[in-house]
């Protein structure tokens, strides 16, 4: 199969991008935390498909920011492009949403099938910031559905269907 570029809105040569973006890192969620903002009623249900609680108000809170990103207005058509190519190259300015959101668009859009999705990082200490922003952005806690692995440190478990892990330790 071909090799697509993709630059987040048009399928591009790979030198091209344009800058996006990201929400800032925020604190890690609290269980107790639960309510189901009125501009989302009948939008998502009121239960977390990974881990059948209910959502909390943080996780709306970040959802409204996740939605301002570029990138989500192109979470249908990166899902189109995986379908129909094995392989994608995704060019993204710095905070546009490449480690943080296209891992879960692959989770959301179902191709994982009762697998795993492991994106790399170069640093130990990315690998697990990122981890723990990803599982708040998804409302789920950290070394359970959503993990990382680095040298000397899993967070993993039996339900982690998305781990960050440093280049030599999958």
């Amino acid at each position: 199969m071909p090799v697509k570029a993709h630059n987040f809105g048009k399928i591009v040569d790979i030198d091209q991008s344009r800058p996006m973006k990201e929400p800032a890192t925020k604190k890690s969620r609290k269980a107790d935390d639960t309510a189901d903002p009125p501009e989302f009623a009948g939008e998502l249900t009121r239960t977390n498909r990974y881990t059948g609680r209910p959502y909390t108000a943080k996780y709306f809170e970040i959802l409204r920011k996740r939605r301002d990103l570029p990138v989500w207005r192109q979470q249908e058509e990166f899902a189109q492009t995986l379908r129909s190519h094995q392989t994608l190259v995704l060019v993204g300015e710095t905070g546009s949403g490449k480690t943080t959101q296209i891992p879960q668009f692959v989770v959301d859009s179902g191709f994982l099938s009762k697998k795993m999705c492991v994106c790399t990082q170069p640093r130990r200490v990315a690998a697990m910031s990122v981890a723990r922003r990803v599982a708040d952005e998804m409302d789920v806690n950290i070394g359970e559905e959503v993990g990382y692995s680095i040298r000397f440190e899993e967070a993993t478990g039996s339900k982690t269907f998305l781990k960050y892990s440093t280049d030599g330790k999958w």
